[in-house]
């Protein structure tokens, strides 16, 4: 992450069930997800879902878990079926609801 503010408002979002960020023209939900639904969520799952929730590109995230960009791509559309969501906001969203 390069832009410092959203760094500091992911660090003081720690605590918080579901927090929106504005940074100019882009708007992030940050949002703790409850221990039942990451109970349910593969370990992977649940590292995939908390880096695109912050907002990073598939791409980097395949490069910073070692995984191909495809990898990346499943995980999120089994996600998006396990959560009945077709968006990141949504997904955002629908784990906000479920904290």
């Amino acid at each position: 992450m390069k832009d410092p503010e959203l760094r500091a408002a992911l660090e003081q979002a720690s605590g918080a069930s579901a927090l929106r960020v504005d940074l100019g023209h882009c708007t992030y939900v940050l949002a703790r997800i409850s221990s039942k639904e990451k109970a349910a969520m593969s370990p992977r799952q649940r590292e995939i879902v908390d880096l695109f929730l912050t907002g990073l590109p598939r791409r980097k995230i395949a490069s910073q878990l070692n995984i191909s960009p495809r990898t990346v791509d499943t995980h999120i559309e089994r996600l998006f079926r396990k959560f009945g969501v077709g968006t990141r906001i949504e997904l955002a969203q629908r784990i906000a609801l479920l904290s």
